[in-house]
């Protein structure tokens, strides 16, 4: 029942998407193609629910907030070398 929920809010939202966009495009390129922007956008997120992108789009974001950090600490880290019976690691 949770899921029936949750796919009538993605509804609702796309159609509030789509209501303001109407009201900025429409009476310029007309409402089947301010319709059809909405739906081609929306399939470029291969339809799914859009809730389900956050983690991924979350996770991709903290991964360049994090390689970028790393890097930088491996820059500015100064260099030590283990030593364990004779042999440099």
């Amino acid at each position: 029942m949770s899921m029936e929920r949750d796919e009538l809010r993605e509804t609702h939202d796309l159609l509030i998407l789509e209501a303001r966009l109407d009201a900025l495009y429409a009476a310029r390129v007309g409402r089947p193609e301010v319709r059809r922007a909405v739906r081609a956008a929306y399939r470029c997120f291969d339809e799914a629910p859009i809730r389900s992108y956050v983690m991924i789009l979350t996770e991709r974001a903290a991964h360049r907030r994090l390689s970028a950090r790393a890097e930088e600490s491996t820059a500015t880290a100064p260099r030590h070398h283990l030593q364990i019976a004779g042999a440099t690691a």
